[in-house]
């Protein structure tokens, strides 16, 4: 199955603000949710997967290093 990710518009704006190694990590992750869907995410040491909780307790989240967070559904 393949899975598209939908980027809000401030991903590219904020993107810029970000350390190199950050936005390598977001694309990184990026391509491997596209390729190998939430499967392959969970398979790969280091990608930090968890609920969340309150209001966006339907959401998932992914630490793309100690301060940098991805969230989405």
């Amino acid at each position: 199955m393949k899975w598209k990710i939908n980027e809000s518009h401030k991903v590219k704006k904020e993107s810029k603000k970000l350390a190199a190694e950050i936005v390598q990590h977001y694309q990184a992750w990026k391509q491997l949710i596209v390729d190998q869907g939430l499967e392959g995410m969970l398979s790969q040491h280091g990608l930090h997967e968890e609920h969340l909780h309150g209001g966006l307790s339907h959401e998932r989240s992914v630490r793309l290093n100690h301060r940098c967070l991805v969230i989405g559904a």
